[in-house]
């Protein structure tokens, strides 16, 4: 089944019964981040000519790293659908809108139960003209088809709800977040920089890329915790990622992992198990640089920094 088909097929299932739009689906994208990103790009101070890797997902590791003005971005991910939600929604979304109207329309398109198919069929045929051929051509019969079902079911839930599955945010959450939020400099910033951004998606994982002396920056957001590792001995993770530091050039740097909630700040104590339920106080690999993050919780996150 081809990737259109099985949009459709989602579409069509969660339209005829509304209970299975939270049911998992791996079509599905994050469309945001659960990242402090803002946090750990807002210092990045590297060649911005350099080559960059990033997991796609949503869009918001590469939007981030717009506003910070890298020009050579690669893109990975396993699922299909983030290539074509991250351009052929996300970034056509940013290209249509001002600072004022992308934050309300996030906020309808993704947030709102306000059911309004007239406003939200404005919305997304506007995207059209911003996207290339290849997501036009898709889109144009995904909304098509979208549309045509809405006009007989009127399920009062959203395309974008559909494709995506962390309805369950707030846009102070996602604002918190992302640099491209906060701020209509740094929109306008990320506007101008997509319109001169050098970029390219692959489909993959990201453990698997082997690229002698290709990269400054390569990020792999939490994909650790989804990495099949044999009895996941964490003290293997230095091997674990050899592939990826022959990949890096002399200066570049990996950004290995997002750890959530290392730090509790209401107990004063750090968290035993932040990968994968896997004990960290006592392995080799941190000796490595740990970058400390404000989380919107209560707590410290944590990126770990591997280097060539």
């Amino acid at each position: 089944m081809d990737l259109v088909a099985e949009v459709k097929k989602l579409i069509l299932e969660v339209l005829e019964d509304k209970a299975k739009l939270n049911s998992f689906n791996a079509l599905q994208v994050y469309a945001f981040t659960n990242e402090n990103i803002a946090g750990y790009t807002k210092e990045l101070e590297m060649n911005l000519n350099g080559n960059v890797l990033t997991i796609c997902s949503g869009g918001d590791h590469l939007l981030n790293l717009g506003v910070k003005k890298f020009r050579n971005i690669n893109l990975i991910d396993i699922n299909p659908m983030a290539e074509y939600f991250t351009l052929g929604i996300k970034i056509p979304l940013v290209l249509a809108s001002s600072f004022d109207s992308f934050k309300k329309r996030l906020e309808f398109l993704f947030k709102s139960k306000n059911y309004d198919l007239d406003l939200e069929k404005k919305l997304l045929y506007s995207l059209l003209p911003f996207m290339s051929l290849k997501y036009k051509l898709f889109f144009k019969e995904v909304f098509d088809y979208y549309f045509s079902l809405q006009e007989k079911y009127h399920v009062p839930v959203k395309l974008m709800q559909i494709l995506t599955m962390d309805y369950y945010f707030n846009m102070e959450e996602i604002t918190f977040y992302n640099l491209y939020l906060q701020g209509e400099d740094n929109f306008n910033t990320l506007k101008d920089a997509l319109m001169h951004l050098s970029l390219s998606f692959r489909r993959g994982n990201v453990f698997d890329v082997n690229e002698k002396d290709t990269y400054e920056l390569i990020m792999c957001s939490n994909a650790l915790e989804y990495a099949y590792i044999p009895n996941f001995d964490m003290t293997r993770v230095k091997e674990f990622f050899s592939n990826l530091r022959n990949s890096l050039n002399d200066n570049g740097v990996i950004y290995a992992t997002y750890m959530y909630g290392l730090y509790d700040k209401i107990t004063d104590s750090y968290e035993n198990f932040p990968i994968k339920g896997t004990d960290v106080t006592s392995r080799e690999v941190l000796k490595e640089n740990l970058i400390l993050l404000d989380s919107f919780k209560n707590a410290n996150d944590a990126v770990l920094v591997l280097r060539k």
